[in-house]
């Protein structure tokens, strides 16, 4: 609320007018009224804001498949273990541990596992200021890899 001016009332005393704004789901209204008017006008809008809050927002779903390419990059991870250890052992001209083609198989349906959510998050829309600071938070580490 804010102070926007005064004048007196009939018995001499001083009236301020207060611009008042209630904001409800959808809804925005703006009232100029008396200190006086002000308590019966916000006082209705006021028992009303639970109700209006009560009904809990859809949750973003961006932090589910935020979560579904966590899970998704840990197993391709787990499964693309050996595999892994085999080429960095090569690179480094070390004895270079046996790896069957069974290995090869699980390594690539896992990673086609992984970039399936990966573009399910990318194709994510989020729906919330949380969710879009979510998203960049988790995605920003790859950033560099895009440049």
């Amino acid at each position: 609320m804010t102070s926007c001016g005064g004048k007196h009332d009939a018995d001499g005393t001083m009236l301020t007018f207060v611009r008042t704004v209630v904001a409800l789901p959808g809804h925005f209204f703006e009232v100029i009224a008396s200190g006086k008017e002000v308590a019966a006008i916000t006082a209705p809008a006021l028992a009303i804001l639970p109700a209006a809050f009560a009904v809990p927002a859809p949750p973003d779903p961006i932090f589910a498949a935020i979560e579904r390419h966590k899970t998704a990059r840990s197993f391709s991870r787990a499964e693309s273990k050996a595999v892994d250890d085999y080429f960095i052992a090569w690179r480094e001209k070390r004895p270079v541990s046996l790896v069957t083609k069974a290995d090869f198989d699980r390594s690539d349906a896992a990673g086609k596992i992984e970039r399936a959510a990966l573009e399910a998050l990318h194709e994510t829309v989020p729906q919330t200021l949380a969710g879009i600071r979510a998203f960049i938070q988790y995605t920003q580490p790859w950033s560099v890899l895009l440049k």
